[in-house]
């Protein structure tokens, strides 16, 4: 955010906004906005006034606003953000999901290139980010701005981003679409955040017997779907030792009838929130999750079958830990 805005500098590469590279351009000459997870409001200021900064600033040294110019600006974006009744109010007379609103109205105000937006909503509470979360998808696509959106929290990545970087300590490990990074994430980090409950990881052997394909866990041995063992035994290359990945909602708990590839675990914790319920248990010493319906379950149960759902497995590299695209 900082090096596109101009705040810093990079230390190497490009950026272009289109076709024009602007990273050799002053920040006052960009023209993005910036908003910050702060708000960073005036606090001296009324709302009006804050949302009218911009327009007086030395960002627009190259561009005067007469008073009525402003004014019409400011009550424009104002009513688009159903905040008019608030424009004479100070900042600390507003509810956090106002001040929200005023500082993406004096960012809305400069009508720029690019909006910048640095965790906006992470002060808020569950109920009111799921609304900003909505709120601020419809202004973007209304107003059809590229607009570049940080966050640590995978799930409102996933449902607000057209296109998703994933970064991990200064390194993008993989960029697309938010189904392409969910479907087919390129390691086991990726598919273990992009989740709303981490990725299940077992570290397995394969095994081939009477032309059938294994994992082997020291608690289970589970059959693989034939096509994704053959292809898993040509990119092995003789090293038997992989990681095998399931998501939690691709874990069903059966009864206590033992049947194929159903592996014996022991209930330990039982998260119950309304329509699904997600299961942690123990496989020997290693923690399960599964993400269920709540009719699914038995109750008062302790001790279960679990079965991974063979289509939907995940293979990954054992030593780098990139996923093998079966």
């Amino acid at each position: 955010i900082k090096v596109i805005a101009g705040v810093e500098g990079e230390d190497f590469g490009e950026i272009y906004f289109g076709d024009k590279q602007i990273n050799k351009i002053p920040a006052y000459q960009r023209n993005v906005a910036v908003t910050f997870e702060s708000y960073a409001l005036y606090a001296h200021l009324s709302v009006f006034d804050n949302m009218a900064f911009p327009l007086k600033g030395p960002l627009c040294k190259n561009k005067e606003y007469s008073p009525e110019q402003i004014d019409k600006i400011v009550h424009k974006w104002a009513k688009f953000l159903q905040i008019e009744q608030l424009l004479e109010r100070l900042p600390q007379e507003l509810s956090g999901g106002q001040k929200q609103r005023v500082a993406m109205g004096r960012m809305l105000v400069r009508e720029p290139n690019v909006f910048l937006m640095d965790e906006p909503i992470a002060h808020l509470d569950a109920k009111l980010r799921h609304i900003m979360r909505a709120e601020l998808k419809n202004i973007q696509h209304e107003l059809n701005i590229t607009t570049i959106y940080t966050t640590p929290d995978q799930l409102e990545a996933l449902s607000m981003g057209d296109r998703i970087a994933v970064i991990n300590k200064g390194k993008i490990l993989q960029v697309g679409k938010p189904s392409d990074i969910f479907d087919n994430p390129v390691n086991e980090w990726v598919a273990s955040f992009i989740s709303d409950i981490p990725m299940n990881i077992f570290n397995c052997s394969f095994e081939v017997e009477n032309g059938k394909y294994f994992a082997v866990n020291p608690y289970f041995k589970i059959s693989l779907p034939k096509e994704q063992g053959k292809k898993l035994l040509s990119l092995l290359k003789g090293n038997n030792k992989f990681d095998l990945g399931v998501r939690p909602n691709k874990v069903s708990i059966d009864s206590l009838e033992k049947k194929e590839n159903n592996i014996p675990a022991n209930v330990s914790i039982v998260e119950d929130t309304g329509r699904t319920k997600i299961i942690s248990l123990f496989v020997g010493d290693v923690e399960v999750f599964s993400k269920i319906l709540s009719t699914e379950f038995p109750n008062n149960t302790k001790k279960v079958w679990i079965k991974f759902d063979g289509e939907s497995l995940y293979y990954f590299n054992e030593k780098t830990k990139a996923r093998y695209a079966i």
